[in-house]
Protein backbone atom coordinates (compact mmCIF):
# COMPACT_ATOMS: atom_id res chain seq x y z
CA UNK A 1 0.00 0.00 0.00
CA UNK A 2 1.59 3.23 -1.14
CA UNK A 3 1.10 6.78 0.00
CA UNK A 4 -1.85 8.31 -1.84
CA UNK A 5 -1.20 11.36 -3.98
CA UNK A 6 -2.83 14.25 -2.13
CA UNK A 7 -3.24 16.25 -5.34
CA UNK A 8 -5.77 13.63 -6.49
CA UNK A 9 -7.74 13.82 -3.27
CA UNK A 10 -7.99 17.49 -2.29
CA UNK A 11 -10.65 19.64 -3.97
CA UNK A 12 -10.25 23.39 -4.43
CA UNK A 13 -8.87 24.61 -1.07
CA UNK A 14 -11.25 26.64 1.10
CA UNK A 15 -9.14 26.86 4.25
CA UNK A 16 -7.94 30.39 3.49
CA UNK A 17 -11.53 31.59 3.03
CA UNK A 18 -12.56 30.22 6.43
CA UNK A 19 -9.53 31.75 8.15
CA UNK A 20 -10.22 35.13 6.57
CA UNK A 21 -13.91 35.03 7.50
CA UNK A 22 -13.15 33.94 11.07
CA UNK A 23 -10.57 36.69 11.50
CA UNK A 24 -13.02 39.24 10.17
CA UNK A 25 -15.68 38.22 12.71
CA UNK A 26 -13.16 38.03 15.54
CA UNK A 27 -11.84 41.48 14.66
CA UNK A 28 -15.40 42.83 14.95
CA UNK A 29 -15.86 40.94 18.26
CA UNK A 30 -18.84 39.08 16.79
CA UNK A 31 -19.96 35.88 18.47
CA UNK A 32 -19.57 32.94 16.08
CA UNK A 33 -21.79 29.90 15.58
CA UNK A 34 -19.70 27.20 13.89
CA UNK A 35 -21.55 24.76 11.61
CA UNK A 36 -20.28 21.91 9.44
CA UNK A 37 -22.63 19.17 8.25
CA UNK A 38 -25.32 20.28 10.72
CA UNK A 39 -25.90 16.74 12.05
CA UNK A 40 -24.92 17.36 15.69
CA UNK A 41 -26.67 20.58 16.57
CA UNK A 42 -28.73 18.78 19.22
CA UNK A 43 -25.68 17.56 21.15
CA UNK A 44 -25.21 20.78 23.07
CA UNK A 45 -26.95 24.00 24.11
CA UNK A 46 -28.25 26.46 21.55
CA UNK A 47 -25.67 28.95 20.28
CA UNK A 48 -26.48 32.52 19.31
CA UNK A 49 -24.01 34.07 16.90
CA UNK A 50 -23.09 34.79 13.32
CA UNK A 51 -22.99 31.62 11.23
CA UNK A 52 -19.59 30.37 10.09
CA UNK A 53 -20.13 27.46 7.68
CA UNK A 54 -16.98 25.32 7.48
CA UNK A 55 -18.45 22.46 5.43
CA UNK A 56 -16.77 23.50 2.16
CA UNK A 57 -13.30 22.97 3.63
CA UNK A 58 -13.01 19.29 2.72
CA UNK A 59 -10.64 16.75 1.28
CA UNK A 60 -7.93 14.28 2.27
CA UNK A 61 -4.62 16.12 2.52
CA UNK A 62 -2.34 13.13 3.08
CA UNK A 63 -2.90 9.43 3.56
CA UNK A 64 -0.07 6.96 4.12
CA UNK A 65 -1.49 3.44 4.66
CA UNK A 66 1.96 2.04 5.42
CA UNK A 67 2.51 4.58 8.21
CA UNK A 68 -1.09 4.21 9.43
CA UNK A 69 -2.11 7.87 9.41
CA UNK A 70 -4.44 10.13 7.48
CA UNK A 71 -4.75 13.94 7.50
CA UNK A 72 -8.05 15.48 6.45
CA UNK A 73 -9.77 18.84 6.32
CA UNK A 74 -12.50 19.46 8.86
CA UNK A 75 -15.43 19.47 6.42
CA UNK A 76 -14.56 16.08 4.94
CA UNK A 77 -17.47 13.64 4.94
CA UNK A 78 -17.01 10.87 7.51
CA UNK A 79 -18.59 8.39 5.10
CA UNK A 80 -16.15 9.39 2.34
CA UNK A 81 -13.13 9.04 4.63
CA UNK A 82 -14.27 5.63 5.83
CA UNK A 83 -14.74 4.45 2.23
CA UNK A 84 -11.23 5.57 1.25
CA UNK A 85 -9.77 3.76 4.26
CA UNK A 86 -11.81 0.63 3.52
CA UNK A 87 -10.38 0.47 0.01
CA UNK A 88 -6.96 0.13 1.64
CA UNK A 89 -8.21 -2.44 4.18
CA UNK A 90 -8.13 0.06 7.06
CA UNK A 91 -10.57 1.87 9.35
CA UNK A 92 -11.07 4.28 12.26
CA UNK A 93 -11.19 1.89 15.25
CA UNK A 94 -13.26 4.22 17.45
CA UNK A 95 -16.22 3.76 15.06
CA UNK A 96 -17.34 7.41 14.91
CA UNK A 97 -21.13 7.93 15.05
CA UNK A 98 -22.28 9.94 12.03
CA UNK A 99 -25.78 10.88 13.27
CA UNK A 100 -26.66 11.98 9.74
CA UNK A 101 -25.56 11.58 6.12
CA UNK A 102 -23.88 14.99 6.06
CA UNK A 103 -21.63 14.23 9.04
CA UNK A 104 -18.16 15.77 8.86
CA UNK A 105 -14.92 14.67 10.45
CA UNK A 106 -14.62 18.01 12.22
CA UNK A 107 -18.06 17.59 13.79
CA UNK A 108 -17.23 14.11 15.07
CA UNK A 109 -14.06 15.40 16.74
CA UNK A 110 -15.68 18.58 18.06
CA UNK A 111 -18.34 16.46 19.79
CA UNK A 112 -15.82 13.80 20.92
CA UNK A 113 -17.90 10.92 19.56
CA UNK A 114 -16.91 7.26 19.79
CA UNK A 115 -18.95 4.18 18.87
CA UNK A 116 -19.61 0.72 20.41
CA UNK A 117 -15.93 -0.30 20.29
CA UNK A 118 -14.87 2.54 22.59
CA UNK A 119 -14.05 0.50 25.78
CA UNK A 120 -12.12 -2.17 23.88
CA UNK A 121 -10.30 -0.42 21.04
CA UNK A 122 -10.07 3.05 22.55
CA UNK A 123 -11.74 6.42 22.16
CA UNK A 124 -11.48 9.09 19.49
CA UNK A 125 -8.80 10.85 21.56
CA UNK A 126 -6.63 7.73 21.43
CA UNK A 127 -6.48 7.93 17.61
CA UNK A 128 -6.21 11.70 17.23
CA UNK A 129 -2.61 12.64 16.45
CA UNK A 130 -2.75 16.30 15.43
CA UNK A 131 -5.09 19.23 14.86
CA UNK A 132 -4.95 22.63 13.21
CA UNK A 133 -7.34 25.24 14.58
CA UNK A 134 -8.14 28.95 14.59
CA UNK A 135 -8.31 30.21 18.17
CA UNK A 136 -10.40 33.08 19.51
CA UNK A 137 -7.69 35.59 18.59
CA UNK A 138 -7.70 34.57 14.93
CA UNK A 139 -4.38 32.74 15.21
CA UNK A 140 -3.85 29.50 13.27
CA UNK A 141 -2.35 26.94 15.66
CA UNK A 142 -0.97 23.44 15.11
CA UNK A 143 -0.88 20.83 17.87
CA UNK A 144 0.41 17.25 17.81
CA UNK A 145 2.32 15.36 15.12
CA UNK A 146 1.69 12.90 12.29
CA UNK A 147 4.43 10.68 13.74
CA UNK A 148 3.22 8.95 16.90
CA UNK A 149 6.62 8.91 18.59
CA UNK A 150 6.83 12.70 18.23
CA UNK A 151 3.54 13.31 20.03
CA UNK A 152 5.16 14.39 23.29
CA UNK A 153 4.61 16.99 26.00
CA UNK A 154 1.16 18.39 26.74
CA UNK A 155 -1.49 16.77 24.53
CA UNK A 156 -3.21 20.06 23.77
CA UNK A 157 -4.67 18.63 20.56
CA UNK A 158 -6.79 16.22 22.62
CA UNK A 159 -8.48 19.15 24.35
CA UNK A 160 -10.17 19.95 21.04
CA UNK A 161 -11.96 16.58 21.03
CA UNK A 162 -15.31 17.13 22.75
CA UNK A 163 -14.87 20.90 23.13
CA UNK A 164 -17.70 21.49 20.61
CA UNK A 165 -16.00 24.43 18.92
CA UNK A 166 -15.65 26.44 22.14
CA UNK A 167 -11.84 26.38 22.08
CA UNK A 168 -11.15 26.71 18.37
CA UNK A 169 -12.42 26.36 14.83
CA UNK A 170 -11.06 23.07 13.51
CA UNK A 171 -9.29 23.26 10.13
CA UNK A 172 -7.39 19.97 9.82
CA UNK A 173 -7.12 16.67 11.69
CA UNK A 174 -4.70 13.76 11.66
CA UNK A 175 -5.75 10.28 12.78
CA UNK A 176 -4.03 7.01 13.42
CA UNK A 177 -5.76 4.21 11.47
CA UNK A 178 -5.58 0.42 11.76
CA UNK A 179 -6.14 -2.63 9.54
CA UNK A 180 -9.71 -3.93 9.39
CA UNK A 181 -10.33 -7.02 11.56
CA UNK A 182 -10.05 -10.30 9.71
CA UNK A 183 -13.27 -11.62 11.26
CA UNK A 184 -16.18 -10.36 13.37
CA UNK A 185 -18.97 -12.35 15.05
CA UNK A 186 -21.78 -11.24 17.37
CA UNK A 187 -23.55 -13.56 19.80
CA UNK A 188 -26.77 -13.00 21.76
CA UNK A 189 -27.75 -14.47 25.12
CA UNK A 190 -30.67 -14.09 27.52
CA UNK A 191 -29.73 -12.20 30.70
CA UNK A 192 -31.10 -9.72 33.19
CA UNK A 193 -29.65 -6.21 33.33
CA UNK A 194 -27.50 -6.66 36.47
CA UNK A 195 -26.40 -10.11 35.29
CA UNK A 196 -25.40 -8.65 31.92
CA UNK A 197 -23.34 -5.89 33.56
CA UNK A 198 -21.48 -8.43 35.72
CA UNK A 199 -20.96 -10.74 32.74
CA UNK A 200 -19.48 -7.96 30.59
CA UNK A 201 -17.27 -6.82 33.46
CA UNK A 202 -15.88 -10.34 33.82
CA UNK A 203 -15.37 -10.70 30.06
CA UNK A 204 -13.32 -7.50 29.99
CA UNK A 205 -10.77 -9.05 32.30
CA UNK A 206 -10.18 -12.05 30.07
CA UNK A 207 -7.90 -12.32 27.00
CA UNK A 208 -10.71 -12.29 24.45
CA UNK A 209 -10.99 -10.21 21.24
CA UNK A 210 -13.95 -8.16 22.53
CA UNK A 211 -14.98 -5.25 20.32
CA UNK A 212 -18.49 -4.36 21.61
CA UNK A 213 -21.01 -5.32 24.25
CA UNK A 214 -24.49 -3.98 24.97
CA UNK A 215 -27.76 -4.95 26.68
CA UNK A 216 -31.43 -4.24 25.92
CA UNK A 217 -34.72 -5.86 26.96
CA UNK A 218 -33.28 -9.02 28.48
CA UNK A 219 -30.73 -9.65 25.72
CA UNK A 220 -26.98 -9.29 25.90
CA UNK A 221 -25.13 -8.68 22.63
CA UNK A 222 -21.39 -9.39 22.52
CA UNK A 223 -19.16 -8.81 19.51
CA UNK A 224 -15.74 -10.35 18.95
CA UNK A 225 -13.42 -9.02 16.23
CA UNK A 226 -9.89 -9.92 15.19
CA UNK A 227 -8.11 -12.93 13.77
CA UNK A 228 -10.57 -15.59 12.66
CA UNK A 229 -9.17 -18.32 14.92
CA UNK A 230 -9.28 -16.07 17.99
CA UNK A 231 -12.83 -14.95 17.25
CA UNK A 232 -14.13 -18.50 16.76
CA UNK A 233 -12.36 -19.65 19.94
CA UNK A 234 -13.98 -16.82 21.94
CA UNK A 235 -17.45 -17.60 20.60
CA UNK A 236 -17.02 -21.26 21.46
CA UNK A 237 -15.85 -20.33 24.96
CA UNK A 238 -18.75 -18.08 25.99
CA UNK A 239 -21.57 -19.60 23.93
CA UNK A 240 -24.72 -17.79 22.86
CA UNK A 241 -26.68 -17.66 19.60
CA UNK A 242 -25.20 -16.11 16.47
CA UNK A 243 -26.88 -12.78 15.63
CA UNK A 244 -28.32 -12.35 12.15
CA UNK A 245 -27.30 -9.12 10.39
CA UNK A 246 -24.80 -8.02 13.09
CA UNK A 247 -23.49 -5.11 11.01
CA UNK A 248 -26.99 -3.65 10.79
CA UNK A 249 -27.51 -4.08 14.53
CA UNK A 250 -24.27 -2.35 15.56
CA UNK A 251 -24.91 0.39 13.01
CA UNK A 252 -28.24 1.07 14.74
CA UNK A 253 -26.42 1.27 18.08
CA UNK A 254 -23.72 3.55 16.72
CA UNK A 255 -26.12 5.85 14.90
CA UNK A 256 -28.81 5.78 17.62
CA UNK A 257 -31.42 4.53 15.18
CA UNK A 258 -32.18 1.46 17.30
CA UNK A 259 -35.89 1.39 18.30
CA UNK A 260 -34.93 2.42 21.85
CA UNK A 261 -33.80 5.84 20.60
CA UNK A 262 -36.67 6.56 18.23
CA UNK A 263 -39.36 7.54 20.76
CA UNK A 264 -40.03 11.17 21.70
CA UNK A 265 -39.53 10.56 25.43
CA UNK A 266 -36.97 12.55 27.40
CA UNK A 267 -33.66 10.71 27.16
CA UNK A 268 -30.81 10.46 29.64
CA UNK A 269 -27.24 9.39 28.99
CA UNK A 270 -24.76 8.37 31.69
CA UNK A 271 -21.08 7.46 31.47
CA UNK A 272 -20.10 5.54 34.59
CA UNK A 273 -17.71 2.92 35.94
CA UNK A 274 -18.84 -0.24 34.09
CA UNK A 275 -19.78 -2.22 37.22
CA UNK A 276 -22.03 0.51 38.72
CA UNK A 277 -25.28 -0.98 40.05
CA UNK A 278 -28.50 0.14 38.40
CA UNK A 279 -30.69 2.53 40.44
CA UNK A 280 -34.30 1.49 41.26
CA UNK A 281 -35.92 3.68 38.61
CA UNK A 282 -38.95 2.69 36.57
CA UNK A 283 -38.18 2.95 32.89
CA UNK A 284 -36.13 1.45 30.05
CA UNK A 285 -32.38 0.97 29.99
CA UNK A 286 -30.07 0.57 27.00
CA UNK A 287 -26.59 -0.35 28.21
CA UNK A 288 -23.58 0.03 25.91
CA UNK A 289 -19.77 0.24 26.16
CA UNK A 290 -19.63 -2.93 28.25
CA UNK A 291 -21.69 -1.24 30.98
CA UNK A 292 -19.96 2.16 30.92
CA UNK A 293 -22.49 4.04 28.76
CA UNK A 294 -26.11 3.82 29.83
CA UNK A 295 -29.20 5.35 28.28
CA UNK A 296 -32.42 5.66 30.27
CA UNK A 297 -35.91 6.90 29.51
CA UNK A 298 -38.76 7.06 31.96
CA UNK A 299 -40.68 9.35 34.28
CA UNK A 300 -40.82 10.28 37.94
CA UNK A 301 -37.18 11.24 38.52
CA UNK A 302 -36.01 14.78 39.26
CA UNK A 303 -33.11 15.93 37.04
CA UNK A 304 -31.06 17.21 39.98
CA UNK A 305 -31.34 13.80 41.68
CA UNK A 306 -30.24 11.99 38.53
CA UNK A 307 -27.25 14.26 37.98
CA UNK A 308 -26.32 13.77 41.64
CA UNK A 309 -26.53 9.97 41.30
CA UNK A 310 -24.20 10.00 38.29
CA UNK A 311 -21.63 12.19 40.05
CA UNK A 312 -21.72 10.13 43.25
CA UNK A 313 -21.20 6.98 41.16
CA UNK A 314 -18.03 8.52 39.73
CA UNK A 315 -19.49 9.44 36.37
CA UNK A 316 -21.34 12.09 34.43
CA UNK A 317 -24.83 12.60 33.02
CA UNK A 318 -26.56 14.35 30.13
CA UNK A 319 -30.23 15.18 29.66
CA UNK A 320 -31.34 15.11 26.02
CA UNK A 321 -34.19 17.55 25.58
CA UNK A 322 -35.91 18.08 22.22
CA UNK A 323 -33.61 20.89 21.09
CA UNK A 324 -30.48 20.65 23.25
CA UNK A 325 -28.42 18.62 25.69
CA UNK A 326 -27.89 19.66 29.32
CA UNK A 327 -24.85 18.21 31.09
CA UNK A 328 -24.14 17.51 34.75
CA UNK A 329 -23.19 20.64 36.73
CA UNK A 330 -19.49 20.87 37.41
CA UNK A 331 -17.94 21.30 40.87
CA UNK A 332 -16.87 24.92 41.35
CA UNK A 333 -13.15 24.13 41.18
CA UNK A 334 -13.50 22.22 37.91
CA UNK A 335 -15.81 24.85 36.45
CA UNK A 336 -13.19 27.50 37.28
CA UNK A 337 -10.55 25.40 35.50
CA UNK A 338 -12.75 25.06 32.44
CA UNK A 339 -13.28 28.82 32.37
CA UNK A 340 -9.52 29.41 32.53
CA UNK A 341 -9.03 27.03 29.64
CA UNK A 342 -11.74 28.80 27.62
CA UNK A 343 -10.13 32.17 28.33
CA UNK A 344 -6.73 30.90 27.18
CA UNK A 345 -8.04 29.74 23.80
CA UNK A 346 -10.88 32.25 23.35
CA UNK A 347 -10.35 35.29 25.62
CA UNK A 348 -13.31 37.26 24.21
CA UNK A 349 -15.76 34.35 24.44
CA UNK A 350 -16.63 34.46 20.73
CA UNK A 351 -16.50 30.80 19.68
CA UNK A 352 -19.74 28.82 20.14
CA UNK A 353 -20.55 30.67 23.40
CA UNK A 354 -22.71 28.71 25.85
CA UNK A 355 -22.54 25.55 23.76
CA UNK A 356 -21.49 23.29 26.66
CA UNK A 357 -21.94 25.42 29.78
CA UNK A 358 -24.31 28.35 30.06
CA UNK A 359 -21.67 30.29 32.01
CA UNK A 360 -19.27 30.65 29.05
Amino acid sequence: MNRMNSSLLVPEPRTVEIVDKARELIGLKRKIKIVGGGTKGRLGRKVEGELLDVSANKGIIEYDPAELFVTVKNGTSVAYLEEVLKQQGQFLPFEPPHLGKEATVGGVVACGLSGPSRPYWGSLKDYLLAVKIINGLGQVLNFGSKVIKNVAGFDLFRLIAGSQGTLGIILELTFKVLPLPESSITVVMEKGAEEAIDFLSNLSGRPLPLSAGCFYEGKLFVRFSGYEKSVKRAVKEIGGELLDNPDQFWLSVRERTHPFFTSSERLWRFVLPPSTALPPWDGEWFIDWGGAQRWWKGKGQKPEEMFSWAIQAGGFGWLYEQEEVISSPLPSALLHRQKRLKEAFDPFGLLNPGRIYREF
